[in-house]
């Protein structure tokens, strides 16, 4: 899986930058959503919204500009069909967009409605997108050599987490799943509390 993160936001990006400049599954560049979609074939973009799926404001309302409003049918059948009409925050799944590139949308809420949110919603919504994108790829027997997908930034507007924050959740939701478990004894509770120190301590460094 190869990530392309984008913003149009300078200091994400170039936060992101920071976190991020070794890791070779890691491409980020300072575009908005439209841009973004012309300069790659991005396989699936992942969205940040809210549990109703209702794309009036920030990244998701771009996204419903740009699909047209059956992206956002498709979302709230899901939601509805799915979840009982409220998608959980840290809870991702994929619809399709009608298009070839990307074919598929990661709908991801970090709020239940527009609002600030705690740090470590970042990384929660990130990893679950991540999964989400994972999961949808292998079941639909896609390729062997994983999706590029496409991340804006989290939480980074209505929810107000810092750039540098956000890259640091966005950061180690990517490292999990690259240096992701192999065998049921590395399921241990020195991996969780390593992730929840780590977590803590950027949420601190603010």
């Amino acid at each position: 899986m190869i990530f392309l993160l984008f913003d149009t936001d300078k200091k994400i990006c170039d936060a992101w930058h920071e976190r991020l400049h070794m890791n070779s599954h890691v491409e980020i560049a300072q575009l908005d959503l439209d841009r973004a979609l012309d300069s790659c074939r991005g396989d699936i973009l992942v969205t940040p919204g809210n549990s109703f799926g209702i794309m009036d404001g920030g990244f998701d309302y771009a996204v419903r500009e740009c699909f047209g409003e059956a992206i956002q049918m498709r979302v709230q059948r899901k939601i509805i069909a799915e979840y009982c009409g409220e998608q959980p925050v840290g809870a991702s799944f994929l619809v399709q967009t009608g298009r070839p590139y990307p074919a598929f949308l990661a709908y991801t809420p970090t709020m239940r409605r527009p609002k600030e949110i705690d740090a470590e919603v970042v990384y929660n919504a990130t990893r679950a997108a991540i999964i989400a994108c994972h999961n949808g790829w292998q079941s639909d027997n896609m390729g062997d050599d994983g999706p590029m997908v496409l991340i804006p930034g989290m939480g980074t507007g209505y929810g107000k987490v810092s750039p540098k924050v956000a890259a640091e959740m966005m950061g180690a939701a990517i490292d999990g799943y690259l240096d992701a478990p192999k065998e049921i004894d590395e399921l241990d509770w020195e991996r969780g509390y390593s992730i929840d120190q780590h977590i803590s301590d950027k949420k601190e460094s603010e």
